[in-house]
């Protein structure tokens, strides 16, 4: 069984329901892999001025313990799982994923 590790930096507080549905389907991609998921940023943190993390709308979480090969694949796994309203960008640490309202 695996779980979801929130970083104590990060602030759970004004989660749009649409993030917390990305955050469940990124916890499925993890979990198929028996790997633990641990968010590092929601509403918290350092980003552009008109970043949607300040609105709720975003969640990083870090894959610096996964290997490469599997990142990737999580990556897409979360990408095809929440369309095309959802912005799924895999960084070197961590997987960025945002609810773009405008889409």
């Amino acid at each position: 069984m695996t779980t979801i590790t929130l970083d104590p930096r990060a602030r759970p507080t004004g989660i749009a329901p649409e993030v917390l549905l990305a955050i469940h389907i990124a916890h499925a991609a993890f979990a198929r892999r028996g790997k633990q998921m641990y968010i590092r940023s929601i509403t918290d943190g350092e980003h552009q001025p008109n970043s949607l993390h300040y609105a709720g709308r975003a969640v990083d979480i870090a894959i610096n313990h996964i290997e490469p090969p599997m990142r990737k694949d999580i990556h897409e796994d979360i990408r095809a799982a929440c369309g095309p309203r959802y912005d799924v960008i895999l960084r070197d640490q961590w997987i960025h994923i945002e609810y773009d309202r405008a889409k």
